[in-house]
């Protein structure tokens, strides 16, 4: 019931806040990049950006931007922060988490196109962009004549 009431309270000024959001997103000034797209709720588009596998306590958004380059994440963050607005950045959506419903009326930022796998053989470094996820690595890893291994992981001593 809070929760409602909450709402209903906040619901005159989040609307006004995604209107500003959408205007400044929507600007022609932002000179995205063509492989990035804006997508806005009761979309298609948008629902495919902002899709989750679990929907427990989950984020809402008012803008999507599925990014084709780096510089246009920080172009999407730059406009939500001048507009104070949440954002989450995801790849793949598999996450779980408590405070995911904390993101309302937020900036959903979708990596999924950023693909890149680099990997240096000589230093034995792998580096991926945020659209990667762990089934795209195993073959590029192993073609380049590395394994996959098990990390431990040690609390840190204070």
């Amino acid at each position: 019931m809070l929760s409602v009431i909450r709402f209903l309270l906040w619901a005159p000024l989040l609307a006004a806040a995604s209107t500003g959001l959408i205007s400044a997103f929507n600007d022609p000034k932002n000179d995205w990049n063509p492989r990035t797209t804006i997508s806005f709720a009761g979309s298609a588009m948008f629902d495919n950006a902002t899709i989750r596998w679990n929907a427990y306590a989950g984020p809402s958004f008012t803008v999507a931007v599925t990014v084709g380059t780096a510089a246009d994440v920080a172009k999407a963050v730059k406009i939500a922060r001048a507009h104070n607005a949440s954002l989450l950045a995801t790849g793949g959506r598999h996450s779980s988490s408590t405070t995911l419903n904390d993101v309302v009326g937020g900036v959903a930022i979708d990596l999924q196109r950023l693909k890149k796998l680099e990997i240096d053989s000589e230093r034995a470094l792998l580096t991926v962009e945020g659209g990667v996820q762990f089934g795209d690595i195993i073959d590029p890893v192993y073609e380049a004549g590395f394994e996959m291994r098990r990390c431990k992981i040690a609390p840190v001593s204070k």
